[in-house]
């Protein structure tokens, strides 16, 4: 499993063709999420116990948009398996962080607005 998280100042997202409005989050982490193959509960768990602590000692964001990303990998979850995976990682980090998240739609065209923070420490990639 792969993650790559922002420290954000903003994300707005839609699907051109069909939302007339975007949905947004302001001081949030956004975080692309890669499943691969070889994933199981122990990755998934991993990867929550990560972001939890990077929010924890860096960012404290009361936020979370998650943005199902296959490019992270060559080695990618199969699509039914990985909307599953998807779904169970997005309960984990709300259950676990007492926190909003929002999760983009999966394998579907959108579009997506992203005002970054400016400092290095602001990104973190996570591989397990």
């Amino acid at each position: 499993m792969k993650a790559l998280v922002f420290n954000c100042k903003e994300v707005s997202w839609g699907q051109p063709k069909i939302d007339i409005e975007t949905k947004q989050r302001t001081s949030c982490l956004l975080v692309f999420v890669c499943c691969e193959e070889r994933d199981s509960d122990k990755e998934l768990k991993e990867t929550v116990r990560r972001i939890k602590q990077l929010n924890q000692k860096r960012f404290n964001r009361k936020n979370i948009v998650i943005f199902p990303f296959a490019h992270l990998s060559n080695e990618i979850m199969q699509k039914d398996k990985a909307f599953d995976f998807i779904s169970r990682f997005s309960s984990l980090l709300k259950n676990d962080m007492g926190i909003e998240i929002a999760c983009l739609p999966f394998n579907q065209e959108k579009g997506v607005a992203i005002n970054l923070l400016e400092k290095n420490e602001d990104v973190s990639f996570i591989s397990y």
